[in-house]
């Protein structure tokens, strides 16, 4: 059991786990706010909440405002290997938070005069869309942002095969948006859109914020610069990103940088005395893409992630680079009307995670679960990037605890002047109620050191696997049509050689 104290960490009956050594924490020498004698406390509590949870590597960083007061990583970066530690220049895929920077450029076009939020976004695409059962509603840019566009993600994970593929993919954003949602189009079907009028219904939608990605191309790229382009030019490389991008063609991997995305699998069949000591192991995905990529396939690490969030903690700005004006932060962070309950704002949200004021974003994917926030009351942040998958049991659980230990120890609610911070408006849900439930992970209490650093009772060996069902494209844990990867058995096709691993091809599933 964890219990936290103060400004600190209290661990009962705490073991340090056996999953692997931490590499060093990188701590800023103005406003850590932890004394240095927490710090291996906090360290024993991550490793012990990765080894319950089956986390193969995990980067972390805490921030205030634009500053990171303390950062550090966890684990293996191809856990099937246990080959080349994470360190905080690992890169992972950060599956939905790669909506923030949809939103970011979004924003950008807005202060620009461009765009406007409440129009049709007809008159800025070269095709028409629109809800074939509401052909007279039209659908805005804020519809996208919040997920209340009608379109519809149903028809996309009905048979996502047709879409993930090894590498990137070559579909351009615009064939695959008008191949979907066009009547007619290569991928459409009714199921492209919900039966709901635009404005009508919250459904959370991957591709309608690729639609909104796709109007920024349209704007400002004006058919001759892409997205990804774009995005580098106005949010990447202001903020200091390098070797970061949204297709693994700009990313230099010569040094085996990128995460190998992975899922752990129970297997007792891998005996109670061998490696796995009869729990399971991990199995590789391969380094994939789709057409839709702006809605999750950004690639970064920890340290670069960490300049956007703070860019939104410090009210539009980040080492003396303004990217966003404070009033077009203030609009993503507010509540957004008709979507208040869901506490969504412009591709960000809250966190049900009260007294705290949480927003930012998660995201999930195969073999991914990132998630980044900051309080607006205090400005302090935390973010972490895994290449492990959330519908592992007490996954979600095990990153939460650590989040909620990092929140506490920066930035205590009992330092704080006065009452505790309110609940955001049409907040109704207590703790451990709601859409989600706030259960600890149960922490085990006769974990022992190993010598190797390796995860207790994972094997490493290279079953052949596919998954059934459809990967968490969904980026929000507290979603209630997250859906979830189911296994099943599979031949070899199911499997391609990389290197001295093999890999699972998301498009076999």
């Amino acid at each position: 059991m964890a219990r936290l104290v103060g400004a600190g960490v209290l661990l009962t009956a705490l073991c340090v786990c056996a999953l692997a050594a931490s590499g060093g924490s990188v701590i800023a020498s103005r406003g850590d706010r932890a004394p240095r004698s927490e710090h291996a406390t906090m360290d024993k509590f991550i490793l012990r909440a990765m080894n319950t949870a089956k986390i193969p590597g995990l980067s972390v960083a805490v921030t205030l405002r634009d500053s990171v007061i303390w950062a550090n990583a966890y684990g293996w970066r191809d856990p099937s290997q246990w080959r080349e530690k994470v360190s905080l220049d690992t890169i992972f895929m950060m599956a939905s938070v790669s909506k923030t920077f949809i939103g970011t450029s979004v924003m950008q076009l807005r202060e620009r005069g461009l765009v406007a939020l409440d129009e049709d976004i007809n008159q800025y695409l070269p095709f028409a869309v629109r809800n074939p059962r509401h052909p007279d509603v039209a659908i805005t840019l804020r519809m996208l942002m919040t997920h209340t566009s009608s379109i519809s993600d149903e028809n996309y994970l009905g048979d996502f095969t047709r879409f993930y593929v090894e590498g990137d993919s070559p579909v351009t954003l615009g064939a695959f948006l008008r191949g979907y949602l066009l009547p007619g189009g290569v991928y459409y079907n009714e199921e492209s859109f919900l039966g709901a009028a635009p404005g009508t219904e919250y459904d959370y939608s991957n591709v309608a914020s690729a639609l909104a990605a796709f109007v920024v191309e349209c704007v400002d790229g004006k058919g001759q610069t892409t997205f990804a382009q774009l995005n580098e030019n106005s949010v990447l490389r202001p903020l200091g990103f390098v070797n970061s991008g949204w297709h693994l063609a700009d990313i230099d991997d010569t040094n085996h940088t990128i995460a190998t995305p992975s899922i752990f699998v129970e297997d007792p069949s891998d005996g109670p005395g061998g490696a796995a000591g009869g729990e399971g192991h991990f199995e590789n995905f391969c380094q994939y893409g789709y057409p839709d990529y702006p809605d999750g396939a950004m690639r970064t690490s920890a340290a670069h992630l960490s300049s956007l969030l703070g860019m939104f903690a410090n009210n539009g700005s980040s080492a003396g680079v303004r990217v966003l004006s404070p009033a077009s932060v203030e609009e993503m962070c507010r509540l957004q009307p008709g979507v208040e309950e869901e506490g969504q704002g412009l591709f960000l949200y809250y966190f049900d995670r009260p007294p705290r004021r949480l927003i930012g974003h998660s995201g999930g994917d195969a073999g991914v679960a990132t998630e980044m926030m900051f309080d607006l009351d205090s400005r302090v942040g935390v973010l972490v990037l895994t290449n492990g998958d959330w519908t592992q049991e007490g996954y979600a659980e095990a990153v939460e605890g650590i989040e909620n230990m990092l929140l506490e120890v920066f930035d205590p609610l009992s330092a704080r002047d006065g009452e505790r911070v309110k609940q955001w408006p049409g907040n109704e849900y207590a703790a451990g109620s709601g859409p989600r439930e706030h259960g600890r992970s149960a922490w085990r209490s006769d974990e022992k050191l190993e010598g190797d650093s390796r995860m207790d009772g994972v094997g490493t060996k290279h079953g052949l696997l596919a998954l059934g069902g459809v990967p968490l494209r969904h980026g929000r844990r507290d979603g209630a049509r997250s859906s979830r990867v189911t296994l099943r058995g599979a031949g070899a096709g199911g499997v391609r050689s990389r290197g001295a691993s093999e890999c699972i091809v998301p498009s076999e599933f």
